[in-house]
C-alpha cells in the first residue's frame, strides 16, 4: 500500500519540476526576444547617429526607437554646465514640466543628476507616494506636480567624462525595471557619443568657417596694405607672393614680380647687406632683421626701402619661405640728405662765426694768438687717444677754440700790458672765465659750452678760479 503512494508522489514531484523547466523556458525565450528587441533598437539608434550630425534629428529618431520598449510621459537630454553647477535643457518630448523646457537651466543639487554624479550610473525612483519622491529628491517636486511618479535617469558619458543624463518620466507608478535602466544605459551610451560627434562637427564647422573668414581678412590687409608684403623663397630667392603695393614701389606687374627674384630687382651695392643676417637667420641666432636698401625700378630708377625679412616656418622645419614686409622711404631719404646738407651748412656758419670771435680774441690779446686752436688741437687729440665718442670729441674741439671767449670783456690795455700786472689787473683777467659763461649760457648747442668755457681754470685740488671745484 505505501509502494503506489510513493509514484504518486515521484510522479507530483516530476510534474512540478517540469512545469519549472518550461516556465523557465518560457522566461528564456522572453528575455531571448527581450534582448534581440533591444539589439534591434541600439542598431538603429546607431544607424540613426550614423546618418547624421544633425543633433536635434538623432533626438527625434531616438524618441521613436526607445518608446519601441519604454514607456514614458516626458524625455529630457540635460547638458551640465560644470562652471554653473547646473544642468541645461539641450531636448525636451512630451508633457510639460514647468522649468523644464528647452534652454532652460536649473541648478544640479537636490535632482536625481546628484545620485548619478556619485556612482556614474543609472537611477530609478518611483513611488505612488509624491511626497516620499520629493522628500527624496527635492527637485523633483516640479516633476511630481506634472503627476509623474516614476522617474528613471541614466547618465550621458563621452570619453570617460560625464557630460549630462538621460530622464525618462512616467505618471505610472512603479513604470520602469532593471531592464528598463540597463537599456536605457545603453542608449545614453550612444546618446553621449551622437553628442560628442555633433559638437565636434560644430567645432570642425566654426574653425573652418573662422579660418575662411581670417584667410579673407589676410587677404584683404595683405592687398591693402599700406606697405609691401612678399613671400620669398629662401633657397632662390624667388618672389613667390607680392601685393599691389610692392608692384606699384618696384613699377612692376605682379605677373613681372613673381617671375623674378629679390636678387634681380636689388640694387647690386646692396645685395651684400643680406649676407650676414641671413646667415644668422638660418643658425636661428635670430628671430627676423631690418635693413635698408635700395630696389631697382623697371624705368631705371631707384626707390630706397627699409625691409623687414621673418622666417615662415617653425623651429625644427627646414627653411622654406620667409615673409618680407617693404616701407618705402625714398622721401625720408630725400629729407634726412637735406638735412644733412643744411647741417653742414649750419656748421660751417658756426665755425665761420667761432673763427672771427677766436680773431677778435687775439686781436684783443696778441701775446697769446693761437693759444686757443693749440689748446683746441691737443684736447681733441687727447680725446680721441681716450676713444671717447665722436659728439664728445666735437664739443670739446669747440669749447676749446673759445674757451678765452671771455676775454673780449676785458680792458685791451690790461691783455696788451708788457709788464707784470698788479693785484687787481690780475684779478680782472681771472673774470674772463666768468665772463665767457656769461656770455654762451643762453647759446642753444647740443654741448655745455658755457660750463666748460667758465671751469677750463679749476684745479683737482680746488686751487683754480672761479668756483674753486675739487675733484673730478
Amino acid at each position: 500500500m505505501r509502494e503506489p503512494s510513493k509514484t504518486k508522489q515521484a510522479l507530483a514531484n516530476e510534474l512540478e519540476s517540469l512545469k519549472h523547466k518550461i516556465r523557465e523556458l518560457e522566461q528564456s525565450e522572453s528575455d531571448r526576444k527581450r534582448i534581440e528587441e533591444e539589439m534591434v533598437i541600439i542598431t538603429e539608434i546607431g544607424q540613426v547617429i550614423g546618418s547624421t550630425l544633425e543633433i536635434d534629428q538623432v533626438y527625434e529618431l531616438m524618441v521613436t526607437e526607445i518608446r519601441k520598449q519604454i514607456l514614458f510621459d516626458s524625455l529630457m537630454v540635460n547638458l551640465i554646465n560644470a562652471r554653473q553647477d547646473t544642468l541645461n535643457a539641450a531636448y525636451v518630448y512630451g508633457l510639460d514640466i514647468s522649468g523644464r523646457k528647452v534652454g532652460e537651466s536649473f541648478p544640479v543639487q537636490g535632482t536625481t543628476f546628484d545620485e548619478v554624479i556619485r556612482t556614474r550610473r543609472g537611477v530609478i525612483i518611483q513611488s505612488d507616494n509624491p511626497e516620499e519622491l520629493i522628500e527624496k529628491f527635492p527637485r523633483l517636486i516640479v516633476s511630481v506636480r506634472a503627476g509623474m511618479r516614476s522617474i528613471m535617469s541614466v547618465p550621458l558619458i563621452s570619453r570617460d567624462k560625464l557630460i549630462g543624463n538621460l530622464i525618462l518620466r512616467s505618471k505610472k507608478p512603479f513604470a520602469y525595471t532593471e531592464h528598463d535602466l540597463h537599456l536605457a544605459e545603453k542608449i545614453g551610451m550612444q546618446i553621449a557619443g551622437a553628442i560628442a560627434n555633433a559638437e565636434l562637427h560644430n567645432d570642425l564647422s566654426k574653425t573652418e568657417k573662422s579660418l575662411r573668414e581670417s584667410e579673407g581678412r589676410f587677404r584683404s590687409l595683405f592687398e591693402q596694405a599700406a606697405v609691401g608684403v612678399a613671400e620669398v623663397e629662401r633657397s632662390t630667392g624667388r618672389l613667390f607672393t607680392v601685393n599691389r603695393r610692392f608692384c606699384e614701389m618696384v613699377g612692376r606687374t605682379e605677373e613681372e614680380l613673381l617671375a623674378t627674384t629679390f636678387q634681380a630687382i636689388t640694387h647690386p651695392e646692396d645685395l651684400h647687406l643680406h649676407d650676414e643676417y641671413t646667415a644668422l637667420l638660418m643658425a636661428g641666432k635670430i628671430g627676423h632683421y631690418s635693413l635698408e636698401k635700395r630696389y631697382i625700378r623697371k624705368d631705371g630708377g631707384t626707390v630706397w626701402v627699409n625691409i623687414t625679412v621673418s622666417p615662415l616656418w617653425k623651429p625644427g622645419e627646414t627653411p622654406g619661405y620667409s615673409m618680407t614686409v617693404i616701407e618705402d622711404i625714398t622721401e625720408r631719404k630725400k629729407a634726412e640728405k637735406q638735412l644733412q646738407n643744411t647741417l653742414e651748412n649750419l656748421r660751417a656758419a658756426v665755425n665761420t662765426t667761432i673763427q672771427v670771435m677766436v680773431s677778435a680774441v687775439e686781436t684783443r690779446d696778441p701775446y697769446t694768438a693761437g693759444h686757443q686752436v693749440r689748446s683746441a688741437d691737443l684736447a681733441r687729440t687727447i680725446a680721441t687717444e681716450m676713444g671717447l665718442p665722436s659728439e664728445k670729441i666735437d664739443a670739446i674741439r669747440m669749447a676749446g677754440t673759445i674757451h678765452d671767449i671771455g676775454k673780449l670783456s676785458i680792458p685791451a690795455e690790461i691783455l696788451s700790458k708788457p709788464m707784470k700786472l698788479t693785484e687787481i689787473e690780475f684779478s680782472l683777467i681771472k673774470e674772463h672765465a666768468r665772463k665767457g659763461y656769461e656770455m654762451l649760457k643762453d647759446v642753444e648747442s647740443p654741448w655745455p659750452l658755457a660750463e666748460i668755457v667758465r671751469q677750463h681754470h679749476e684745479r683737482m685740488d680746488g686751487s683754480g678760479y672761479p668756483q674753486h671745484l675739487k675733484g673730478d
